[in-house]
């Protein structure tokens, strides 16, 4: 085991140590180190000032970042050194806390016991908001211990120190229930490594499965995954069948487990060809199309240009499946086409372009490393080469993956360069599409105001990187959070506001607040009227107070929520319309609300009643014509009005008493026409009745109706001569011109204003005889009278001349 443990730190450090590499052995094709100029800027933000090998002192702020940043809710990076610090000797490294304006802030220096030493791997935050991490030596045991960062108080605490072997190298993960899932290589009941949990709530630690280094290989070293199905996916840095090192300890095995420990199953054996990668010690990271992308420290292409005859490493990708996940290699890093290889920490990042990016630490054109991208098919991009010659930066020897802000650049840290040649902390403006978004609808409001917060995550996959939870340095916006969504927050407190969501741990998107204060209001209702006739506008009295002066704005009465009226606040008092029109009725409640403004918060007054009573409207009545011809229709018009909007409701026309007709109302009128043949003429009162409705009381209005009788028409046929004595036989016939009806009753028959006879018509007709023998010889005009009946007038026929003669 010791011989094994001594190989791993071997590797370690050689890999650490990768700035003494010769320039030489580089084999630098100027082509490609011009090329450089064309890449994005990249930042040397900080550089660490201690000795990477301590060689006669350090500096507290350690030297050599071997492991990725990561991005915490309270928007500073966070990570590690594995060497440096103010505890020594040996300096075993510190946390340290990057703030993206540049300031630079050692937080804690490791002093192997108890709290452990040397942090491979990269530093993660939990569904708590702690940070979570562990060392890989150094502890109670001395095989390297779990710890926590707390980000509100700065307390570092050493939750648990391995005891059976330790070293881990394996950054955790969250499954939002309070677990922390990891690896080591050494612990476990057989010292082959093993997979354990945390529980950050119960502060418990649990051994998962215990590796064998049978089919399931030995030391894990990379990091896991919860892949989208569940599973625990990782690999094991040795074992398997093959053997390219010739160690004996074979070239390693990818496999996977259920989270609770059970069901592990064999997925790779690494080394299975010629060209095949081996040596697995970065994690997985699962992309768009559902598979897992890592790479391999060895295999591949020839890489004896630096001295390797274990090759240049690969990418290869597992697609997960419960049943049967399949592997296969993406792509073989070439150190002759000035391509990085042999990467080695973390795991590939997955940008917000959807391209994999993987840090190199050799190769490249000067030989100290290559930021390269791939897409999920294999196509290699250079994307940073370091250290190149006349280049701007100096940054060097790359040990583990980049980070990608919400800005849509790329941090990360080196073991070597930098001003101090001690390593750095860089950033490359890449300007890719950001993987997070978090946007705030305004970065202005005042304190009683609330902000709109929507959110985006682009390249969450596995169930580890959608793990995401909210925060906020006010408290309001917290809890775990879909990958995509949208909320409202009310500011908990006046001041800057950071609002942040973070994801798998390691990645966040940030927004940022300015909420200004407001002064305490009280409103109070000091006028009101209790009643409100329906269609009315009332006036509704209220004060607005606060000890910080003379308040000034807008106040609104409410009732059941919905403004009735509104007016502006001056000298502290409002003077608000109540107005009814868009009410019923009835009785309400209401209150008075102040809208508050940048200096004063709102304020609502107590309740108060108002009661809205029915309206009596006014009925106008007209009859035309104004004097009805018996037999003819007549029009009965009815308006009906409140002086506000048009009513509804019907009209009922009566005459004495007895209903005639009803008719609704359309914009306020009703009109009825009336055969008014039933009628006798004479003078009649009609009636018009408005039944009311809602919120308007019944009313009505009285009308005379005049019927005129029928004008008639008497014509008279006699003889023109009778011999003096004989009877006189005249026919009289009544008409009603262009009327209905036959007209009844009487005829006479005058002569010289004297009724001659009499008689009775029938259909309008009567045969008058009257004797002549008061009449003397001679000639004479008659005429025919029509006495009328209780419809029809009376009328005189045209006189019509008679000859009397002797016997």
């Amino acid at each position: 085991m010791i011989m094994i443990r001594r190989l791993l730190q071997a590797t370690l450090a050689t890999t650490l140590a990768a700035s003494s590499l010769p320039m030489a052995a580089t084999q630098i094709n100027p082509e490609l180190a011009t090329a450089a100029s064309t890449q994005p800027p990249i930042v040397d933000v900080y550089s660490f000032e201690g000795a990477y090998h301590c060689g006669g002192s350090c500096a507290p702020d350690g030297a050599g970042s071997s492991n990725s940043l990561m991005l915490a809710s309270d928007g500073n990076y966070y990570g590690a050194t594995v060497s440096g610090g103010s505890l020594y000797p040996p300096y075993y490294g510190v946390l340290f806390k990057q703030a993206p304006s540049g300031t630079y802030t050692n937080i804690h220096s490791f002093g192997f016991s108890p709290d452990g030493a040397t942090v491979v791997t990269s530093l993660m935050e939990a569904s708590d908001g702690n940070l979570y991490g562990v060392t890989d030596a150094g502890g109670e045991h001395y095989n390297g211990t779990i710890f926590q960062y707390n980000l509100r108080s700065g307390v570092f605490t050493t939750l648990y120190s391995f005891a059976n072997g330790g070293d881990s190298y394996s950054q955790l993960v969250d499954d939002g229930k309070g677990n922390l899932y990891g690896t080591t290589s050494y612990d476990g009941i057989n010292s082959f490594g093993n997979i354990f949990s945390w529980n950050y709530k119960t502060n418990t630690y649990t051994d998962i499965y215990d590796f064998n280094n049978g089919a399931d290989g030995t030391r894990p070293w990379a990091g896991i995954v919860i892949a989208s199905d569940g599973r625990i996916y990782g690999t094991s840095r040795f074992g398997g069948p093959t053997d390219h090192t010739g160690t004996g300890f074979g070239d390693g095995i990818a496999w996977s487990i259920n989270i609770d420990g059970t069901g592990f199953k064999a997925i790779h054996n690494f080394g299975s060809s010629e060209t095949d990668g081996y040596s697995p010690v970065q994690g997985f990271v699962q992309a768009a199309d559902g598979s897992l992308y890592s790479t391999t420290l060895y295999g591949g292409n020839d890489c004896s240009a630096i001295n390797s005859t274990s090759g240049c490493g690969t990418l290869y990708k597992i697609v997960p499946n419960a049943t049967e996940p399949t592997y296969e290699k993406v792509y073989a890093f070439n150190l002759n086409a000035g391509q990085g290889v042999q990467p080695q920490h973390s795991a590939p990042t997955l940008g917000g372009d959807g391209k994999l990016y993987v840090v190199a630490q050799s190769g490249g054109p000067a030989g100290y490393g290559q930021l390269m991208s791939f897409s999920t098919a294999g196509a290699y991009s250079d994307v940073h080469d370091f250290g190149v010659p006349g280049a701007v930066d100096t940054s060097a020897s790359p040990a583990a993956a980049v980070l990608e802000d919400q800005g849509g650049n790329l941090w990360g840290g080196t073991t070597a360069g930098g001003a101090n040649q001690n390593g750095d902390i860089y950033e490359i403006k890449a300007g890719i599409a950001p993987a997070m978004t978090l946007r705030a609808s305004t970065v202005d409001l005042d304190e009683d105001q609330a902000v709109q917060l929507t959110w985006s995550v682009t390249n969450a996959f596995s169930t580890s990187a959608k793990l995401c939870f909210a925060s906020s340095s006010d408290g309001s916006f917290k809890g775990l959070k879909p990958i995509s969504g949208s909320t409202k927050v009310t500011p908990a407190r006046a001041g800057t506001i950071l609002y942040s969501l973070t994801c798998g741990g390691s990645q966040t998107a940030l927004a940022s607040v300015k909420v200004a204060p407001v002064f305490v209001t009280t409103t109070t209702i000091t006028s009101a009227p209790s009643t409100l006739l329906y269609g009315r506008t009332g006036t509704i009295v209220a004060s607005v107070t606060s000890p910080s002066g003379s308040v000034s704005g807008t106040a609104e009465v409410l009732v059941g929520g919905k403004v009735v009226g509104s007016a502006a606040v001056a000298g502290g008092v409002a003077r608000i319309p109540f107005a009814t029109s868009g009410l019923s009725a009835a009785a309400y409640s209401f209150q008075v609300k102040y809208e508050g403004n940048q200096t004063y918060g709102d304020s609502e007054s107590g309740v108060d009643k108002i009661t809205i009573t029915k309206a009596t409207p006014a009925v106008k009545f007209a009859i035309s014509p104004t004097t009805i011809v018996d037999g003819l229709p007549a029009t009965f018009t009815v308006s009906v009005s409140n002086g506000g909007a048009p009513l509804s409701g019907t009209v009922a026309f009566s005459v004495a008493g007895k209903t005639i007709g009803s008719v609704p109302l359309s914009s306020g009128s009703a009109s009825l026409t009336v055969d008014t043949t039933p009628y006798v003429a004479g003078n009649f009162t009609v009636t018009a009745t408005y039944g009311g409705d809602a919120n308007d009381a019944s009313a009505s209005a009285t009308q005379t109706a005049t019927i005129a009788k029928d004008s008639t028409a008497t014509t008279l046929v006699i003889p023109t001569t009778i011999v003096s004595g004989t009877p006189i036989s005249a026919t009289v016939a009544v008409t009603k011109p262009n009327l209905p009806g036959v007209p009844t009753g009487t005829v006479q028959l005058l002569y010289a204003g004297e009724v001659l006879g009499s008689a009775v018509l029938s259909n309008g007709k009567a045969i008058i005889t009257a004797s002549s023998a008061g009449i003397p010889v001679g000639s004479y005009a008659l005429n025919a009278v029509y006495l009328g009946d209780a419809q029809d007038a009376a009328s005189s026929s045209l006189a019509s001349a008679i000859t009397v003669t002797k016997k």
